[in-house]
């Protein structure tokens, strides 16, 4: 099962945003919690991904 390529964006104060993309039609963006990643909620983005394009994050976790 393929998860979509990693990509990056920095926020303005210079943290590093990490996110998988996949699918293609209406955005649904994927969010995860405190212990997960964006490979957390891979079959979830693959499942939705023929009729979506979903952006998952990779979010550090603040004070680590």
């Amino acid at each position: 099962m393929s998860i979509g390529l990693i990509s990056a964006v920095t926020s303005a104060d210079g943290a590093s945003i990490g996110y998988r993309m996949i699918g293609q039609g209406p955005g649904l963006v994927i969010l995860h919690g405190r212990c997960e990643s964006a490979t957390s909620h891979s079959e979830l983005a693959a499942e939705v991904s023929d009729s979506h394009t979903v952006c998952s994050s990779r979010i550090g976790v603040a004070g680590g």
